[in-house]
Formats: C-alpha cells, structure tokens, sequence
C-alpha cells in the first residue's frame, strides 16, 4: 500500500509486515505505456521477487473540491461575489494562458510536498492532519468559516513547524508564491472583500504564516 504521500506498506495474509514512513515519491499516474505492477516503469528494472495476489486501484473524487466548496451555506450576496470572483479569474486566465499551465502544477505539487513531508513525521503528525481536515470540513459546512473555531485549525501551521514541517521555508511553496505568473493572475482579480468570512479565514492563515516568517528572521 503507497498512499501517494509519505507511507508504505507491505502486507502478509491481510497483516502488515513492514512500514515505511518517510519522503516518498507520489505515485506517478499511467502514461501511453499503460501501469506497470511490480517493478519500476521508467526502467523494467527494480522487480519485485515475488507474487501479487491481489491488486487494488482507487482515486478521489475529481470534483471533490468544488463540491465541498459548494457545500457551505451562502446567501445571494455571498454567491454573487463568487460568481464575480470566477469570471475573473477565467478571464484573467484566458488572457495569460501560458501562466494557467504553470500555476496549476505549481499548486498540487506545493500541496502534495507539504503533505509528503508531514505524513513522513509519522503517525501523531497523520492523525493530526486527518483530524484539522476533518474539523475544517465540519466548520465550512456548517458555515462557521471566519470565526474563532476556523482560526483554531488555522494554527495547525504553528503545530506543523513545531513538528519540524515548516509551511513558510518548503521549497515548494516557496516558488509557488515567488511565481511571476501567480502575481500576474492575482493582479486581475479583485479581493473577495464581499465575502467577508472568507477574507477572516484568509486573515487567520496569512497570520500564522507571518509568524513563521518572523521568526525565521530573527533566527537568521
């Protein structure tokens, strides 16, 4: 079992026989020459000596984060500034598209190394992550975006850096917020000022970011 993130294992007769939590390369989706199962694709090399008794493959829901984003309660005022917020994000990346192919990239590889990087801590800094998520998703459904309960998940990235997984100084976030074309993209869209929960919780995670941050100067 590879979880795309910092965890593998082994199993034996439905039990787990070896464990490895560490950096681990994210599972690298089938190219023209289809999945290869047991040994590397890029080389035919590396096989596993062995029999597989059983294989099973299995993927998220694509449309999981529009859908949990459409799942907060909105008034008329709320979705029209979202609305607005779409239409110019979409024209903004109709007219640089060259930066449209770069950004998005940018985006899931600065989440997945984040993610990596924690589930590598082991299982405390997992069921950490697992819990934040799951309290994130609780209070947005809920509606309880801007509020002191939202802010408390927002410190997971206080915890994180304690844990040795610090947000500000990861490489890859890191060149997603140096990116020209992230700059030029957000230069053509107005704030969702409108929405005013949503610029609270923005507030709360630029905050906890901004803490790091100073502290990684002084240390310097």
């Amino acid at each position: 079992m590879h979880d795309g993130f910092g965890t593998m294992e082994i199993y034996a007769d439905g039990a787990v026989v070896a464990r490895r939590n560490t950096v681990l390369a994210p599972v690298i989706a089938p190219g023209p020459s289809g999945l290869s199962i047991g040994n590397s694709g890029s080389t035919s090399g590396n096989p596993l000596n062995g029999q597989i008794d059983e294989v099973k493959i299995w993927r998220l829901n694509p449309r999981r984060f529009d859908e949990a984003f459409l799942s907060r309660p909105m008034d008329d005022e709320t979705v029209d500034c979202w609305v607005r917020l779409g239409r110019e994000l979409a024209e903004a990346v109709r007219r640089h598209p060259e930066c449209a192919a770069q950004i998005g990239p940018a985006i899931d590889e600065a989440l997945r190394s984040l993610l990596r990087r924690a589930a590598a801590k082991g299982p405390e800094t997992q069921a950490r992550l697992a819990d934040a998520t799951r309290r994130y998703s609780e209070l947005w459904q809920a509606g309880k975006v801007g509020g002191p309960e939202m802010a408390q998940v927002a410190d997971l990235i206080a915890w994180l850096r304690l844990a040795g997984v610090p947000v500000e100084t990861n490489p890859a976030v890191a060149r997603l917020a140096d990116s020209e074309c992230l700059k030029t993209i957000m230069a053509e869209i107005t704030p969702p000022d409108c929405d005013r929960e949503a610029l609270q919780l923005l507030r709360s995670i630029a905050d906890a970011l901004a803490g790091g941050a100073r502290r990684a100067t002084a240390s310097a």
